[in-house]
């Protein structure tokens, strides 16, 4: 079944984040109609990334990344 934006509920999703802006990053979802827009339908979820995660994701990520099958 679809999400509100038209995209499968289940799979993965790939968003480029800009490196300097990973440190306290929230990934938000919302579920509903826009008219009204409700808080009751957005999960606000804070992905945990401090300093130090910031630094240890940088260091991990590989120059480029392939997703072709």
């Amino acid at each position: 079944r679809p999400v509100s934006v038209g995209l499968p509920e289940k799979g993965a999703y790939f968003f480029e984040i800009p490196p300097d802006q990973l440190q306290g990053l929230h990934l938000q979802v919302y579920w509903g109609n826009l008219t009204p827009p409700s808080m009751d339908s957005l999960a606000d979820i804070d992905l945990g990334i401090d300093a130090a995660k910031q630094k240890e994701l940088l260091a991990k990520a590989p120059a480029e990344l392939d997703l072709r099958p």
